[in-house]
C-alpha cells in the first residue's frame, strides 16, 4: 500500500510541475502531448519558424525533405543516446547534405527539453533567446529541415537544420593558391 501511494504521489508531483511549466511560458497557445507523431511536430515547428520570420519581416522558410530526412536521424540519434546532445557529427551531416543538396551556406539548431506540454515553443523560444540560435533562424537561409524525436523516457530532441543553395551558373572555376574562385 506504501508502494502505491509513494508512486502515486510522485505522478502527481509530476504532472503539478508539469503544469507549472506550461502556465509560467506566455507563448504557448495548444497544446501537444508526446502522444502526437513526430511528424505533427515537425510541421507544428516548421510554422512557428514561419511565424518568427515573418514578425522580423523575412520570407518563409521552404520545407527541404532532405535537410529533413538528415535533421530527423541526428534527433533520432540524441534520442536513443547514441551520440550526445548537441552538434556532435556537424561536419559529417554537412558533407551528406552537400552531396545531394549543394549549397553555400549551412547551419544548425538543436533543442532538447523534457515534461512540456507544448515542447515545440519551449525549443523555438529558447533559439530565439540565443544569439547564435536566432541568428540561424533570422539568417540569409532560403531552406530548413526540421527532425524530432523523444527517447523512451518522454525527452523531446529537436534538429533544424539550414540551407542555402548555390547557385548552379558557374561558368568557369580558378585556382589561385589553396582557393578556388568561382567566376559567373
Amino acid at each position: 500500500m506504501r508502494a502505491i501511494f509513494m508512486i502515486l504521489l510522485t505522478i502527481v508531483t509530476c504532472e503539478a510541475k508539469k503544469t507549472q511549466s506550461f502556465q509560467e511560458h506566455s507563448r504557448v497557445s495548444k497544446k501537444y502531448f508526446l502522444t502526437e507523431s513526430p511528424t505533427n511536430y515537425e510541421e507544428y515547428c516548421f510554422k512557428e519558424i514561419n511565424k518568427v520570420r515573418e514578425k522580423h519581416g523575412l520570407p518563409p522558410f521552404s520545407w527541404s525533405a532532405e535537410l529533413a530526412n538528415c535533421a530527423r536521424v541526428h534527433s533520432q540519434n540524441m534520442a536513443n543516446r547514441i551520440c550526445s546532445f548537441g552538434h556532435d557529427g556537424f561536419k559529417k551531416r554537412a558533407k551528406e547534405i552537400a552531396e545531394v543538396l549543394p549549397y553555400s551556406k549551412f547551419g544548425e539548431n538543436v533543442a532538447y527539453n523534457y515534461n512540456y506540454e507544448d515542447p515545440v515553443i519551449i525549443a523555438v523560444d529558447g533559439w530565439m533567446n540565443s544569439e547564435g540560435h536566432k541568428k540561424n533562424i533570422l539568417g540569409e537561409f532560403e531552406q530548413t529541415g526540421i527532425g524530432i524525436a523523444y527517447s523512451e523516457k518522454g525527452a523531446f530532441y529537436v534538429t533544424q537544420l539550414f540551407s542555402q543553395p548555390r547557385i548552379k551558373t558557374y561558368k568557369t572555376y580558378r585556382e589561385i593558391g589553396d582557393s578556388v574562385v568561382i567566376e559567373k
